[in-house]
């Protein structure tokens, strides 16, 4: 009887392999078996060893790639879903931006009232600004207990683009003089909220009065300058502190202001009325 054939250490290799098809995972070891029975006699018998598992590795790598059309048509789809979220992403972004810098800029405002107290006793009793006039009335008691970037005596100074920089929620111009020695003079503060302290104000007849509110700008002149966006209203209350514009009115007359057809000089009064978040038909 003739000694058994020796088989190549390729075909032994393979054919151990065979037993073991779930280490191959999707790959049928068939295909592998095809491709040893498809290789060039002299392949199979020994000869150029190197070059025949250099050619099933490669094989294998082929099968197991991502072709360029998969490629693509993945990337579209992540653009395609990108493009759909982004947008309220980016908003949701904004929003809570705008709560945090107005929540900062109301609680800084509250700070430097009770320290300027401590110093110069209570609100009630301090020197009226209509007496003193902005300028002093800032320095005695309101600039000393901030960081002041800059005093904007102008509205160029500070950025903006005209003396009337911010409108209303239904569109129209809001008629609120920037800067005037007589009447205001804001600052900003070194994380770039703009303070408004008026002293004194004009009626539609052109009388002058004295005025208790307090404009805040959170983001300075960067914009959208819009009341209830961007810019809100608080005024002074002997004996109460800062308090949000419209803090006595019913729910109902804040939600007619704070709206798209309506002036918005009462949104801060409805933001913090809702735990500091927008309410859900808040028009942001």
């Amino acid at each position: 009887m003739p000694p058994p054939r020796k088989r190549s250490r390729l075909t032994r290799h393979i054919r151990a392999f065979s037993g073991f098809k779930f280490y191959l995972g999707y790959f049928d070891i068939s295909v592998i078996l095809n491709l040893f029975q498809n290789l060039p006699t002299h392949l199979r018998k020994g000869r150029g060893k190197c070059t025949s598992r250099f050619t099933l590795h490669t094989s294998l790598k082929k099968r197991a790639a991502f072709t360029l059309a998969e490629v693509l048509i993945t990337l579209g789809i992540i653009g395609v879903v990108a493009a759909i979220t982004m947008p309220s992403v980016i908003g949701h972004y904004k929003r809570q931006e705008t709560l945090s810098r107005l929540k900062k800029a109301y609680t800084t405002i509250n700070q430097a009232l009770k320290l300027s107290e401590a110093d110069n006793g209570e609100y009630e009793y301090w020197d009226s600004a209509f007496s003193l006039g902005s300028s002093e009335y800032l320095q005695k008691y309101w600039l000393p207990y901030f960081n002041v970037l800059k005093i904007c005596n102008t509205y160029s100074e500070c950025n903006y683009k005209n003396i009337y920089p911010w409108t209303r929620m239904n569109g129209l111009d809001y008629t609120l003089t920037f800067s005037k020695p007589a009447l205001r003079i804001p600052f900003i503060t070194t994380d770039g909220i703009l303070y408004s302290i008026s002293s004194t104000d004009t009626n539609s007849d052109g009388s002058t009065v004295e005025s208790s509110s307090i404009y805040i700008d959170i983001n300075g002149s960067r914009g959208p300058n819009t009341i209830g966006k961007d810019f809100f209203i608080f005024i002074r209350v002997k004996g109460k502190g800062i308090l949000p514009n419209c803090h006595n009115y019913d729910i109902n007359s804040i939600k007619s202001n704070c709206s798209k057809t309506g002036a918005g000089v009462c949104c801060a009064q409805w933001i913090i009325m809702n735990g500091w978040q927008f309410p859900k038909d808040y028009p942001y």
